[in-house]
């Protein structure tokens, strides 16, 4: 088995409410897991690097 860890990407637009990994310094707050609204443009979740622009609303630079 392979054990190296996949490259990760910052992923903004995604994260339910309290899913996300951490946000910029222009959220309400400052940790993860502290959404809370669904898919706020300032929060992101990490993800498989060239995914992010895959899925609906996915930016990798914050909106």
């Amino acid at each position: 088995a392979d054990d190296k860890k996949m490259d990760m990407e910052k992923c903004f637009g995604i994260a339910k409410a309290g899913k996300n990994d951490c946000s910029s310094n222009k959220s309400a707050h400052s940790c993860a897991g502290q959404a809370t609204k669904d898919r706020d443009p300032m929060d992101f979740v990490a993800v498989p690097k060239g995914t992010c622009e895959k899925i609906a609303d996915g930016q990798l630079k914050k909106m």
